[in-house]
Formats: structure tokens, C-alpha cells, sequence
């Protein structure tokens, strides 16, 4: 996966799933953001079993991709970023 993005469009998106993602202890993959690219589209999306929410945004995209990572990760290492634009390969 490699994208361009804007910091505060990244920040806005946890904010939003960051709400549904669980502190599950018995399911781990419930505390996970799926973060996927298609075509000129970033996504994030997270549940708890009962409610699911997907948040995403028009960026661009390089190279197509998806991958899990926990909710408490992902967004603190997005409260370190420094620069405007973020890039992910």
C-alpha cells in the first residue's frame, strides 16, 4: 500500500472509527482498524459485532492495499506525525 494524504483528513478518519473499535479481550481482531486502498479511495473501517462504521476519502493512491492494525497504535502514531502530508508504502 503506498499513499498521499493529508494529516488532518487521516486524523478526522480514526476519529470517526476509533468510536466503534472494542477493547475486546476474548476477540483481539475487534480491537483492529481494517485500513484498505482501492482505486483513488482510503478506508477505514472498525466494529464491535453489534455496530460496524466505515469512514473514507478521496486521496491518492500509488499502489493498492489492506492490512489490520490496532486502533491505539495506528492513532497514536498518527499524533507523532510532523509533516502535512503522510506517505505510506
Amino acid at each position: 500500500m503506498k499513499l498521499l494524504i493529508l494529516q488532518e483528513k487521516l486524523k478526522e478518519g480514526l476519529n470517526v472509527v476509533e468510536r466503534v473499535s472494542s477493547k475486546s479481550l476474548t476477540l483481539p481482531i475487534l480491537n483492529n482498524i481494517l485500513i484498505s486502498t482501492e482505486k483513488n479511495f482510503f478506508n477505514l473501517s472498525a466494529t464491535d459485532l453489534e455496530t460496524g462504521i466505515k469512514w473514507w476519502t478521496l486521496t491518492k493512491i500509488e499502489k493498492e492495499g489492506k492490512i489490520t492494525i490496532p486502533s491505539y497504535l495506528f492513532s497514536n502514531f498518527s499524533l507523532i506525525l510532523l509533516g502535512l502530508f503522510y506517505t505510506s508504502e
